[in-house]
């Protein structure tokens, strides 16, 4: 498979760009927020080192996840932390001055009034002189989590930056002795603490949780008229193959499926229609419009990519004295891509690439099965996987006449959206005993009705659909179904991929 490219229907979708960002950064007034910690009582601001200190005595070493696991290593975190339980937030101003914030952050990050964010206390973190966080992702936590709040509390202190990246964009925000600094940016984002020269650096961090639906509510019609128009031509348009022994041009069928890839990162944990992010949420509004005009079915799903580049490798910049690592599939995180501390590289040519779907959702909300097989003419995108971070990473030098290329995995999500007249088809090819099952069950007996159709289309691909699939269950199976045929013709089709042995 080849790299997506800038075609029409990615073009037209990239227009659909979120009006707000990846993160927001705000400032309020400290005297609103009133913090006590058990054992020591209420916090005073700015925070002295002597409190500082005092904390750092009835606190904890903050630990992070590595897959089920939950890990001590301070060459990845090394910061203090207070759990919620020995926090109390004061009433006072602070509940209204937090909504009123939060609804500006809300629109901050392109949500639609129809979403409204809410704050889940987390934990309370104090950094002293050299501590810090190494680049990751916060891990989901629930299904309504989209994204992560810090409040930084007011102290003196110089380093402990905190830095958000995204798509090549970065938000840089610190502390201040007087004020409460606010950050809040979605969950996929990539982002560190930076050591901490002087002083202590406190924050409260919370779960930033989204209520409703964070689908945008009005298409541009013009827009969508040609979106439509350009997603009935990929249906309809055959494409053409270059024979690889002749190098000639050989005639295909036309796309069965179109499968865009969004701008953010999802797990299987929080994928859902109403929570997708910024600019994916108005992507998915317009092609789910389009689907309905053009009598398709539209779907959710994850995509892992894996991309294979020609490579130049440049100076080792390394990671300062501490590894970055990453958090994958909702743990609390991960160690960063294999390489990670290993050579920069320049990637040059795209050599090939696969990507793989699964955890499939319908347009109504429920898990589905699909097809996981997507061919390089079937594949679109606004933002190419190389303009992401990978959650890992392989490079291999110069072996003789081969080598210096570098391997990457991409976690992203897709929109896949295929006509309903050929659904049957190409579920069959992802799940042949799927397919045998609803010709077996099929209302009518004997090649007649709704069963004929089905076995219609399902020889058209039962060959390649059962190449992975020979098990004597899959035989069983068929073996069920072809005997309400009445004909030893049909039967004997659907038997031939099935080898005999004496």
């Amino acid at each position: 498979m080849r790299q997506p490219k800038q075609t029409d229907i990615s073009l037209l979708l990239g227009r659909w760009d979120g009006e707000g960002g990846f993160a927001s950064s705000r400032v309020a007034d400290a005297g609103e927020l009133n913090v006590s910690v058990r054992g020591f009582g209420k916090l005073r601001w700015p925070v002295s080192e002597v409190d500082a200190r005092k904390l750092c005595k009835l606190a904890q070493p903050a630990r992070h996840g590595y897959k089920t696991e939950t890990r001590l290593d301070k060459g990845i975190r090394d910061t203090w932390e207070v759990g919620p339980d020995h926090l109390d937030i004061g009433p006072m101003a602070w509940p209204k001055t937090l909504e009123r914030h939060l609804d500006r952050i809300r629109r901050d990050l392109g949500l639609p009034r129809t979403c409204r964010l809410k704050a889940d206390l987390h934990n309370l973190l104090i950094y002293t002189p050299g501590q810090f966080f190494a680049p990751h992702q916060d891990s989901v936590k629930s299904k309504r989590m989209i994204g992560t709040l810090v409040v930084v509390l007011p102290s003196r202190f110089t380093g402990g930056e905190l830095i958000v990246e995204h798509r090549g964009e970065s938000l840089r925000a610190s502390g201040s002795a007087h004020e409460l600094t606010l950050i809040a940016f979605y969950a996929d984002c990539r982002h560190e603490v930076k050591p901490v020269h002087r002083g202590h650096r406190l924050a409260l961090t919370y779960n930033l949780l989204a209520e409703g639906d964070t689908t945008a509510g009005d298409v541009d019609a013009e827009r969508l008229d040609a979106l439509t128009e350009a997603v009935r031509g990929h249906f309809a348009q055959p494409r053409r193959r270059v024979d690889a022994s002749t190098r000639e041009a050989q005639p295909r069928e036309a796309p069965e499926k179109l499968v865009y890839l969004l701008d953010h990162e999802y797990t299987g944990r929080d994928l859902s229609w109403k929570r997708l992010k910024n600019g994916d949420s108005r992507r998915a509004a317009a092609l789910r419009l389009v689907a309905q005009t053009l009598d398709c079915e539209v779907y959710l799903a994850l995509a892992e990519v894996h991309e294979t580049w020609s490579c130049e490798e440049e100076e080792d910049r390394g990671y300062g004295g501490y590894r970055e690592y990453e958090d994958e599939d909702g743990d609390e995180g991960e160690e960063g891509p294999k390489g990670a501390g290993g050579p920069d590289l320049n990637l040059i040519e795209l050599i090939d690439d696969h990507v793989e779907l699964t955890n499939w959702i319908d347009a109504e909300g429920r898990k589905a099965e699909g097809s996981g097989i997507v061919q390089s003419e079937e594949m679109f995108c606004t933002t190419p996987s190389s303009d992401f971070k990978p959650f890992r990473s392989e490079h291999e030098g110069y072996m003789g006449n081969y080598g210096n290329t570098a391997d990457r995995w991409y976690h992203r999500a897709a929109l896949v959206m295929w006509p309903k007249a050929l659904a049957f088809g190409i579920r069959a090819k992802h799940s042949p005993r799927w397919a045998i099952r609803q010709v077996t069950v099929a209302p009518e007996s004997g090649v007649t009705g709704k069963a004929r159709d089905l076995v219609s289309q399902l020889l058209l691909v039962w060959n390649d659909a059962t190449r992975k699939d020979r098990t004597p269950d899959l035989l069983g199976m068929t073996l069920t179904a072809t005997a309400r045929f009445g004909s030893p013709e049909v039967a004997l089709a659907f038997l031939v991929p099935f080898p005999l042995s004496i």
